[in-house]
């Protein structure tokens, strides 16, 4: 009930605004604690499950959502697309979102554990997952 507090809290100018849960483990409650406030808005995403999303080229697949959203965010910041996005001058972001390795599979592109991830940080890399999560869009 904190984390939706927190939520609704921060979208109170933007009542319309999507929210996107990681809701699978701790999320869970707090995707149901944004529905019970009814704050129709907050749509529940599961990072782990398998991805239908391709690249732009129609030719590479994703192993999962939160490979896909990584993938996005990384075209988005590209300084030779077509993106128009900044991000705030921090430096914990910036080592969350440069440190994932990834790797070609049979199924898609896909990004290490998280727990790799951690060993490498020292951290988890929460700034980063949350940003990722918040331009993925219901399809």
């Amino acid at each position: 009930m904190k984390a939706a507090a927190l939520i609704q809290q921060s979208i109170r100018e933007y009542p319309a605004a999507l929210v996107n849960i990681d809701a699978i483990g701790v999320g869970a409650s707090a995707y149901d604690a944004c529905k019970e406030l009814r704050m129709y808005h907050a749509m529940a995403v599961n990072l782990s499950a398998k991805s239908a999303n391709t690249y732009r080229t129609g030719v590479l697949y994703f192993v999962n959502t939160l490979t896909f959203a990584y993938w996005t965010m990384r075209d988005l910041l590209d300084p030779d697309g077509d993106a128009c996005i900044m991000l705030p001058p921090d430096q914990g972001l910036l080592s969350d979102l440069t440190a994932p390795h990834w790797s070609m599979t049979t199924q898609g592109i896909k990004i290490e554990p998280k727990e790799d991830i951690v060993k490498r940080l020292g951290r988890s890399p929460d700034c980063a997952d949350a940003l990722v999560l918040s331009i993925l869009v219901p399809t």
